[in-house]
């Protein structure tokens, strides 16, 4: 059966919802409107994003072998005293920056855009878990940054460590963002290629840094990827301010985020939001989507990124470093031990679409580890709802006769780390 879904729905489900949800917003389009203030500075980012355009269009060789590179990241923690982050929420986040851009998300093989999906062959690692790349200012309790700027100088925050080399991160309590009478998480900024150095890089909000377990929407730390997307150079699906496109060429040109999880198989066509009837990629991480959701980068994304790390590109200076494992370069002393990320165990929910009950099936190797590790779970409706809760040794059925029809999410939890999926229940 074909479903139609035109935008007016996808804005009617976003609105309806984003006050439980509190859904996430970026704010790079603020950021960029502060940048261009200075008429001097817009002509010259104008001019040198111009340049490297052509450079793109005229002398990169798209279809050149690529090289695998990994990038250096430097981590600075600008946080209140009540608030920290530590090497072990670290090391999730990188391994969740590297899952995301190897293509191992979980792309899944009945998406229309299951072949488009690449490994972008770009890695990413902390050259060292300790206190010369984690570093870390304590504010006062309560203290939050609202500007664009303190969390980067040395008065209130921590100025960047070598930006034209590592990629710095300021991990800091962020202040939700009012859009007229909604509230949305700010997932934080990305400073995009040709702008100031002394404050390059990405500044994330903590509740958003690394898997987050009692956020069902944003749990696998993917947030960082979409930030990451634009400091590499890409720009959203709906481009900035004016709905501009993302100026790639395999990415259908959204009119607007997408906000929800939408399927994208086949037999469910989602004609509008797009410019001129095209599937909406409704996968992609430079879309605002539900991690859950979020599972790709394309090849022209990738090429892209490639070309601004390349020898005329306007990152080129950033570590080069080959194809070695970031677990390989970064060092771990016994010292600063981090203690070993258990994995959830693979699981499986059918039948999905269900109407009666649902069957959890669960690697049981995996969860009988021998370390007595405990995986609840919880079930959402799309308002934030907790519909059910149990333990995976427990349980392997969950009755939803009289749940409505709609979208859930369920979320498998451990002390760790956490993994969602989306399952449907239709009368």
């Amino acid at each position: 059966m074909k479903h139609f879904m035109i935008i007016s729905l996808i804005y009617f489900l976003s609105a309806s919802t984003a006050e439980a949800q509190n859904f996430r917003s970026f704010r790079n389009d603020d950021y960029e409107k502060v940048l261009k203030q200075d008429s001097v500075s817009k002509k010259n980012i104008r001019t040198a994003e111009q340049n490297f355009e052509q450079f793109f269009k005229q002398e990169y060789d798209i279809y050149k072998k690529i090289e695998p590179v990994t990038l250096p990241l430097v981590i600075n923690i600008v946080l209140p005293e009540d608030r920290g982050v530590s090497y072990e929420q670290v090391s999730a986040q990188i391994d969740a920056l590297n899952r995301a851009f190897s293509n191992r998300a979980g792309m899944p093989l009945d998406d229309i855009f299951y072949k488009q999906a690449a490994d972008t062959e770009i890695r990413f690692c902390v050259p060292e878990l300790s206190p010369k790349y984690i570093r870390e200012v304590k504010l006062k309790k309560g203290e939050q940054v609202s500007d664009f700027w303190s969390m980067k100088n040395n008065g209130k925050g921590i100025k960047a460590f070598q930006p034209h080399k590592h990629i710095n991160i300021w991990v800091v309590d962020i202040p939700d963002v009012k859009k007229e009478t909604q509230s949305f998480s700010s997932g934080g900024f990305a400073q995009l290629p040709f702008r100031n150095q002394d404050s390059d890089g990405i500044v994330i909000d903590v509740d958003l840094f690394g898997p987050q377990k009692d956020n069902p929407m944003y749990s696998k730390g993917y947030t960082l990827v979409h930030l990451m997307g634009i400091y590499l150079g890409l720009k959203p699906l709906n481009g900035f301010f004016d709905d501009s496109g993302d100026g790639v060429d395999d990415t259908p040109e959204n009119n607007t985020e997408t906000l929800i999880c939408l399927p994208q198989r086949e037999d469910y066509y989602v004609s509008t939001g797009t410019t001129g009837n095209q599937r909406r990629m409704t996968r992609n991480f430079m879309d605002n989507i539900p991690d859950e959701c979020a599972a790709m980068f394309t090849y022209g994304q990738k090429v892209r990124m490639h070309a601004v790390l390349s020898e005329k590109g306007p990152r080129n200076a950033l570590k080069m470093v080959g194809n070695q494992p970031c677990d390989q370069l970064t060092q771990r002393t016994n010292a600063q031990e981090v203690a070993e990320i258990r994995r959830i165990p693979e699981f499986k929910l059918y039948p999905n679409p269900t109407s009666n009950l649902l069957t959890i099936e669960v690697n049981q190797e995996q969860l009988s580890d021998g370390k007595g590790t405990i995986y609840s779970y919880d079930v959402y409706d799309f308002t934030g709802k907790k519909m059910a809760n149990g333990n995976l040794e427990n349980d392997k059925e969950i009755n939803v006769s009289s749940w409505q029809n709609g979208s859930y999410v369920f979320v498998i939890r451990n002390e760790h780390t956490v993994e969602t999926k989306i399952f449907e229940v239709i009368k």
